[in-house]
């Protein structure tokens, strides 16, 4: 006497999960899942590139358990409010493994089941440490160039497109007698820092 199960439907199952877990692993962003108590209970590889933790390290542990002591009660805050239902979006400075800071823009929402209960939370990040360096580094240009532009001993006027001042140092308030506020609020900066004669000259050069 024998008896057979029908484990298609299983099998089928077994295979969605599989080919999901692959999608899931090879997905540049970081993936992170953890249940309803905060434990990780997903992380794939781009999550152990961005952040040095393996999946190995981090399954079954707190997420909170890789951030530093100091950040962990904000982290725990946090993760309650998204399991309420308040779905966060942001960039902040996060902390990689081996201890340096990095830059991270993040969404994460809580994962219901059908009657609505939270059963856990999904987090979907990545790595923008280069474009922060590049926006500090442009940052700090700037603000070097601005230092030189408002010491400078010549008039600097800086004109849009459309011909309206967008700039105006300290030298430009001497020589023309206006101050910056009372130069960038003018409609039509040509007519009022140049005689008549030399208004069509004047588009000409700028345009």
């Amino acid at each position: 006497m024998g008896t057979w199960t029908d484990i298609d439907d299983r099998r089928r199952a077994e295979e969605r999960h599989a080919r999901d877990a692959r999608l899931l692993a090879n997905v540049r962003d970081c993936i992170i899942v953890t249940d309803a108590s905060g434990i990780v209970t997903y992380w794939n590889d781009a999550a152990t590139n961005t952040y040095g933790w393996t999946a190995e390290e981090m399954c079954g542990q707190p997420l909170v358990n890789r951030f530093p002591p100091e950040a962990r009660a904000t982290v725990a805050s946090l993760m309650r409010h998204i399991a309420e239902g308040a779905d966060w979006h942001g960039e902040f400075e996060d902390y990689h493994k081996d201890g340096s800071r990095i830059w991270i823009d993040a969404r994460v929402s809580r994962i219901s089941n059908p009657s609505g209960q939270a059963i856990g939370i999904i987090g979907i990040s990545h790595d923008i440490t280069a474009r922060k360096r590049a926006e500090a580094e442009r940052d700090r240009t700037t603000a070097r160039l601005r230092l030189q532009i408002d010491r400078m001993p010549l008039a600097y006027l800086l004109f849009d497109r459309d011909l309206r001042l967008v700039d105006w140092n300290a030298a430009a308030e001497r020589i023309f007698g206006y101050t910056r506020e009372e130069a960038l609020a003018m409609p039509a900066p040509l007519k009022e820092l140049l005689p008549p004669s030399a208004w069509a000259e004047g588009e000409e050069v700028l345009t």
